[in-house]
């Protein structure tokens, strides 16, 4: 259950089936650890390197171009030898100044000029923190975030007066306080990810909510939260934000690039990316619970892959499980263990769900989808517990179709196409 769904791993192994392909042509894949040769091609880029005029050869830009989601790629894998491979590749992809040369003589530049260079500085920025060059990546987040924001007088341009905001605002303020939050500088971060946010839910014309930069707002509001105020809760929050399901979504490219955001964030802050077992957030605390009823249920020869079909197997078995358990503790466990496994099970099938607790007990617990004013809730250990005492005939496998045709219904998918 700790896998990947499988479209997105799918998604995944082939983006990672091109990259070794063009490293073999090239002659630069390192088979020790999957990713580039570092060491044949940083020489190849170094006549270009801080010097934006120069276009490297086409197999070299061709490097640099791939270089920020191939590292994504091989992290999301598990392959991280090969991501840091890529990423030291990636912090040379931008070479260039504060702004683009050609444009020093001009005056403050354009808003699409300014943005197409603090994106380049930006992801640059985050493949250097990846491999320790920490002293270029934090001139490259200064000048992102100089590019991303905007004066009073751009806003006031860019503000529409209808209960809209023109995207470019509302885009550019969120990787503005990314690239703030990645300097240490909270107050400002949090601020900025505030007035982006209130930005964009005034757009009612944008309808998908997995866009990576929409998807950025409360990751970065979490962790600027708890640094300026590191109370158990906001702690809680911040290490939930943190998590890789956070970012979860079936628009499998947004979802990479989400990745490659959240992963330099989960670097820089290891205590909140992986915190002591007691402050584990739900998410964590249900996926062990999903692992251990898959090791289980294997002891009694019933083999559950996590796919919504075997559920169809749970449905069959578990009521003569739970009759044949001889104490309360033991009954209780059970529940705890298939409520987990059926929650995963559809988590991870309809992405964007959350665990929330929404009581004090473990039936208070559900799985939440949301957007907008759509909700959506599954009451995976409740259900479980009225399904093997009887109270309700539904099973499992009949709960996940209701449950996937609502989420389809509500429009809380953004990309049906897997």
């Amino acid at each position: 259950m700790g896998k990947l769904r499988s479209a997105f791993l799918e998604f995944l192994e082939e983006y990672d089936r091109e990259y070794v392909q063009f490293l073999k042509e090239q002659g630069w894949l390192n088979l020790k650890t999957g990713g580039p040769v570092v060491t044949e091609i940083e020489p190849l880029l170094r006549p270009y390197l801080y010097h934006e005029g120069l276009i490297p050869e086409s197999n070299l830009q061709k490097a640099l171009d791939v270089s920020i989601l191939a590292g994504t790629v091989c992290e999301a894998l598990g392959t991280t030898a090969a991501a840091i491979d890529w990423y030291k590749i990636g912090q040379h992809r931008y070479r260039g100044g504060r702004l683009y040369s050609r444009h020093l003589d001009k005056g403050w530049p354009d808003v699409s000029v300014r943005e197409d260079a603090g994106r380049q500085q930006l992801e640059t920025a985050i493949c250097a923190t990846r491999v320790g060059n920490h002293g270029r990546a934090r001139q490259l987040y200064e000048w992102a975030a100089q590019n991303f924001g905007f004066s009073e007088r751009e806003i006031a341009i860019l503000e529409d007066k209808k209960d809209k905001t023109h995207i470019v605002l509302w885009t550019n303020l969120s990787y503005c306080a990314y690239a703030l939050l990645c300097l240490g500088r909270w107050a400002e971060a949090l601020s900025t990810a505030e007035r982006g946010e209130a930005y964009f839910r005034r757009d009612r014309h944008w309808k998908d909510k997995t866009y990576e930069p929409i998807i950025l707002y409360p990751i970065v509001q979490a962790v600027a939260r708890y640094k300026l105020d590191p109370s158990p809760e906001n702690r809680r929050k911040a290490i939930e934000m943190l998590s890789p399901q956070a970012v979860a979504s079936r628009n499998h490219v947004g979802h990479l690039w989400a990745l490659f955001h959240l992963y330099n964030l989960r670097a820089l802050h290891p205590d909140l990316a992986q915190p002591p077992a007691d402050e584990l957030p739900l998410e964590e605390r249900a996926r062990q619970g999903a692992d251990a009823c898959v090791k289980w249920m294997a002891e009694g020869s019933l083999m559950l892959d996590g796919t919504p079909e075997s559920l169809k197997r749970l449905d069959e078995t578990m009521r003569a499980v739970f009759r044949s358990l001889d104490s309360e503790e033991k009954r209780k466990q059970a529940l705890f263990l298939w409520g987990s496994y059926f929650g995963e099970v559809v988590r991870r099938e309809l992405a964007g769900g959350q665990w929330r607790a929404h009581g004090k007990t473990m039936t208070d617990i559900a799985v939440d989808w949301e957007l907008g004013e759509a909700e959506l809730h599954l009451w995976a250990y409740r259900h479980v517990r009225a399904y093997v005492t009887g109270k309700v005939a539904q099973g499992l496998y009949a709960l996940w179709r209701e449950t996937e045709q609502a989420y389809i219904d509500l429009g809380l998918a953004a990309n049906l196409e897997d």
